[in-house]
């Protein structure tokens, strides 16, 4: 339901998390790679890193992304009541707390 994968802007910065269709929206358009979150922190504390050359290209094949990194710089960033965006969300019942057998509702 939620996967939680983290899009990071080109200095670093946290933007949001998004889901796979998105995550496949933006790097089939170029738009973004893949990276390991591990990088941004890396590239925070040491400016030699360079993300977006030590990020892997998409393969149709490979698991779930947990990191994308853009490319360009986003418009918009989360700010006050937008850090809701950058927040993980747990895939759980909101009736009964279960983490199984969960089903979208509309």
């Amino acid at each position: 339901l939620y996967d939680n994968i983290q899009l990071f802007a080109p200095d670093g910065t946290l933007v949001g998390l998004i889901g796979r269709k998105k995550a496949a929206w933006y790097l089939t358009r170029g738009l973004a790679v893949e990276t390991a979150p591990c990088l941004h922190q890396l590239s925070k504390s040491n400016p030699s890193v360079d993300v977006a050359r030590d990020a892997k290209s998409p393969s149709p094949s490979s698991a779930l992304p947990t990191a994308l990194y853009l490319l360009r710089d986003p418009h918009g960033r989360p700010q006050g009541s937008e850090l809701y965006y950058i927040q993980t969300k747990e895939n759980r019942c909101v009736v009964c707390g279960s983490q199984e057998c969960l089903v979208r509702k509309n």
